[in-house]
């Protein structure tokens, strides 16, 4: 049988975040936990400040967004480290949403350059022209700069991320240098704004993600957090939020499922860590959907990897386990085989 999947222990669920305002002065307080900021500043630029995005409170994000909300207290940049899946854009939009923080988005690849890090190509009037990327401008005025899949930067692009992060110190492309918080302003010299914070977010290293290792190369820079899959409570609060009509049996049935996979993901018997994005894109389905079942919704997760017979045979096997009757690998897809129909003979007395 399947170990049983990590639970909370059964305490208490935390509060939720919330926002306190002072009667007298009018200053909001964000709250959570033990962590308080404050006052909160009312943004220049509100379409700037992350919104219009699905999250549901729960005890594991709760829980990272209050050790996040220490590190910004104390003004330091953050790496945040996990599987794909687990929520780390969730609580870092979340985070900068109820700080109402403007925020600029940079997501990096495998070709990024270090110019590319720097300027963006815009098309204006017909012409191409260059701009500021969302890091110079996240520097110049002192907003968040989120950086997605920095694990996937090269060396060098990690290089100058370290040299910004660590000193306060970058050479752009267009020849100017970005000076410490407090450096007088002069011709061809940029000033890190005060308010400049670097929320820098990357898978860990290795298979199957294929990236650097970003800690490696940065980790004693910036505040590290490790957002890991939640426990089961949590997951389970998360799912009922997602699905509201699907019974609890069946978001149990989900909440288990994940959970064995993920632990042989860990145990190295498969390659992919299966997260809570993907249990939660099940659930979805079954709320949109229900008349497709679980069997359906299951195909929409598992159907790429029915074309590895090896691979769909062990899933398959995991999934029966838990109630879902899925037959994987060799043109079967998820399917229940059932019996050849026959009709039962009349009603009558028998004797």
């Amino acid at each position: 049988p399947p170990p049983p999947p990590p639970d909370d222990g059964g305490g208490p669920p935390p509060p939720p975040p919330r926002i306190e305002e002072d009667a007298a002065t009018g200053e909001r307080t964000l709250v959570i936990g033990s962590s308080r900021v404050g006052p909160l500043v009312a943004p220049t630029r509100p379409e700037l400040v992350p919104s219009e995005f699905i999250f549901h409170d729960s005890a594991a994000h709760t829980a990272c967004l209050e050790r996040m909300l220490r590190d910004w207290a104390c003004g330091h940049h953050m790496l945040l480290l996990g599987n794909q899946g687990v929520g780390k854009n969730k609580v870092t939009d979340r985070l900068l949403e109820l700080l109402s923080y403007e925020r600029e988005y940079m997501q990096l690849h495998r070709d990024t350059t270090v110019a590319a890090l720097t300027q963006t190509p815009a098309l204006t009037d017909g012409k191409l022209v260059w701009q500021d990327s969302p890091l110079v401008r996240a520097i110049t005025h002192g907003r968040a700069l989120v950086l997605d899949e920095a694990d996937k930067a090269s060396l060098e692009v990690v290089c100058v991320l370290r040299s910004l992060l660590e000193e306060g110190r970058m050479l752009l492309a267009d020849g100017r240098r970005v000076a410490p918080v407090g450096s007088p302003p002069r011709p061809g010299v940029l000033p890190i704004s005060p308010g400049f914070r670097a929320l820098v977010l990357a898978n860990r290293p290795g298979f199957p993600f294929l990236g650097n290792d970003f800690f490696r190369e940065c980790g004693d820079v910036l505040s590290c957090h490790v957002v890991e899959a939640p426990s089961r409570s949590s997951e389970l609060a998360l799912l009922a939020a997602y699905g509201p009509d699907v019974p609890p049996p069946l978001l149990q049935k989900v909440a288990d499922l994940f959970a064995e996979l993920r632990s042989l993901a860990d145990a190295g018997s498969l390659g992919y860590p299966y997260s809570t994005r993907e249990a939660v894109a099940l659930v979805k389905h079954i709320q949109a959907f229900p008349h497709d079942g679980v069997l359906g919704a299951a195909a929409n997760i598992f159907a790429f990897d029915a074309h590895q017979p090896a691979l769909a045979a062990q899933l398959a096997s995991v999934l029966r386990r838990h109630g879902i009757p899925a037959g994987l690998g060799s043109g079967a897809q998820f399917a229940v085989r059932l019996p050849e129909g026959k009709p039962l003979p009349p009603a009558g007395p028998r004797g």
